[in-house]
């Protein structure tokens, strides 16, 4: 996967250009869109994020679809983008959650980023206050969503490369 030759290839400006535009407007848009999604999946109380789904897929495909010649830097680039994504994706759902007076008070609160850090594995930490073995299944469940979206998006921007 990381093969030291890959990275001495030759990056064209053109496909790197193409590459973060796309990414950087996939992050926002789908962010926004992931972010309500899991904001009206959380008023029936289902708590699957759907959201993550969109963002894996809409990124993985957009990046791939972004360059002409392939080098490895465009792959990894959509690992800190799909982390972008996921902030913009839960900063979303805290304006739709808390209103958008307060998109200020959001980003000062302390306890925004730590559900951001935290959202991976929110109920394998909640399991063991007072334990819970379907919390912890749950949770182990989710963290590994999380880990395949990562690996899914990483291997949608390869593509057949």
């Amino acid at each position: 996967m990381f093969n030291i030759d890959n990275w001495h290839k030759r990056i064209y400006k053109d496909d790197l250009v193409y590459v973060l535009i796309n990414a950087f407007a996939v992050v926002l848009l789908g962010g926004i869109i992931a972010g309500s999604i899991d904001y009206l999946f959380s008023l029936i109380k289902v708590n699957i994020s759907f959201g993550l789904i969109i963002i894996t897929l809409l990124l993985g495909i957009r990046i791939r679809k972004s360059y002409y010649n392939f080098h490895i830097l465009y792959p990894v680039l959509s690992i800190p983008f799909m982390i972008l994504a996921i902030f913009i994706s839960t900063l979303t759902e805290w304006v739709y959650l808390l209103g958008i007076q307060n998109f200020c008070n959001i980003l000062l609160d302390p306890a925004f980023y730590l559900n951001f850090v935290e959202q991976p594995v929110y109920y394998v930490v909640k399991a063991f206050t007072p334990f819970d073995g379907l919390l912890l299944a749950l949770g182990i469940v989710d963290t590994l969503i999380y880990i395949w979206s990562f690996y899914f998006c990483y291997r949608l921007a390869k593509g057949n490369n």
